[in-house]
């Protein structure tokens, strides 16, 4: 069977594009997927991040392209709404409760010290003297719980926040990526120390 030139160079390119369209098509599809899974937290870095780790590598700048071209947009670069958590007066705390701050006039005083003391359910918890370390991850961690969190909703009761927290806070911990851990999440850090100290041990 005889084909002309143009012919078969014509079929040669309708393959090339079918294969390029194909393949365009799945890459957008996995960033709107991962950007829904990040509850539209991810920006189109941590995008970046995650398709590495699935062996597919393009340029950050290129992702940032396709969610604009795709109408996506991290949440975290809009204004959140002031919320209001409709939390009840009186609320039974729970044991071991950790009341945490820095060391500031108001939570050293014999007042609060007293305060906390008399009730046998709380433990005090405060930074060393000198040492801003101490709270440094806490504090990091709940500004970014506000942020990506907290500050999005209009709570109308204390149930709803809890399942709201406590489902951001699984999350933080087993799906997202953190940049200060070279964008692993901290159960695959943790998990990564226990076995380097197993190791070391053996």
């Amino acid at each position: 069977m005889k084909v002309s030139k143009n012919a078969y160079y014509s079929w040669l390119r309708t393959l090339k594009n079918k294969s390029v369209n194909s393949k365009l098509e799945f890459i957008k599809q996995r960033i709107q997927s991962i950007y829904k899974n990040s509850n539209e937290i991810y920006g189109s870095l941590r995008i970046q991040k995650v398709l590495e780790r699935e062996g597919l590598s393009y340029s950050r700048s290129y992702i940032a392209y396709l969610m604009k071209e795709m109408g996506l947009k991290s949440i975290l670069s809009k204004k959140f709404r002031v919320t209001r958590l409709m939390a009840r007066k009186k609320r039974e705390i729970t044991d071991n409760h950790i009341f945490h701050s820095d060391r500031g006039a108001q939570y050293a005083s014999n007042k609060m010290v007293t305060i906390l003391k008399s009730n046998p359910k709380i433990k005090q918890s405060m930074s060393r003297k000198g040492n801003c370390w101490d709270n440094a991850v806490a504090e990091s961690f709940f500004k970014t719980l506000k942020y990506e969190c907290t500050n999005r909703y209009k709570f109308s009761s204390f149930l709803q926040a809890f399942n709201i927290i406590n489902d951001y806070i699984n999350w933080y911990n087993n799906v997202r990526i953190h940049s200060a851990i070279n964008y692993k999440t901290p159960a695959k850090k943790e998990l990564e120390l226990k076995i380097k100290k197993m190791n070391n041990v053996a």
